[in-house]
């Protein structure tokens, strides 16, 4: 094998290697629950835009 195949087949080897971590970290943090934030709940019913819902809601009939 030349210099350049054997280089290449490390790179590919690494490359391999980094990506099957990363994808395995992802699977780890898709499994998470969410988090049931009380506050954040509030917050959010207290912010919404509610004059909004009334054009939804008469788009859908």
């Amino acid at each position: 094998m030349t210099v350049w195949e054997i280089a290449f087949n490390i790179a590919a080897a690494g490359a391999t290697i980094i990506l099957l971590l990363d994808l395995w970290r992802l699977l780890k943090t898709c499994e998470r629950d969410r988090s049931n934030d009380a506050e954040l709940v509030k917050q959010f019913r207290d912010t919404a835009p509610y004059d909004n819902l009334e054009d939804l809601l008469s788009n859908k009939e």
